[in-house]
């Protein structure tokens, strides 16, 4: 049995002028995920979200029980463009994931569930916030 608690907080700014966008989320400088809106003859906005070093905090490391907290947190900014009129979007994810995982579980598989909801709400809050404003 396992049990997530999810507190997110969001900061951005961005500037519509063009839509489409290439959003690459990185860990450790390694492509974790990718999201792209396309438009014919549009080249896109690379966004680039880097997470940074997870923190834990509490008892992960027990084999029958385990209840801890997951700190992340996530920066985002396209790179400088020359062009005037491109998009500029940037800002931050930052949060954290209260877990209770009761029944055998390694470290490593415990860590591994609580980063995957932490990427499920940083790519959750990015391309809501990229959707919404493109509908604008």
């Amino acid at each position: 049995k396992a049990s997530f608690h999810n507190n997110t907080n969001y900061f951005s700014s961005y500037n519509k002028d063009q839509g489409c966008y290439d959003l690459k989320i990185q860990y450790h400088g390694k492509i974790v995920y990718r999201h792209q809106f396309l438009r014919i003859n549009e080249a896109p906005v690379e966004i680039i979200a880097e997470i940074e070093d997870y923190q834990y905090k509490g008892n992960y490391y027990l084999p029958l029980y385990k209840k801890f907290t997951l700190d992340y947190k996530c920066s985002f900014a396209c790179p400088k463009l020359k062009e005037d009129n491109i998009s500029n979007f940037s800002g931050g994810v930052d949060g954290s994931i209260e877990s209770e995982i009761i029944g055998i579980c390694s470290v490593r598989k415990a860590k591994m569930l609580v980063e995957e909801k932490s990427l499920e709400s940083i790519k959750k809050h990015l391309i809501d916030t990229l959707e919404k404003l493109n509908r604008g």
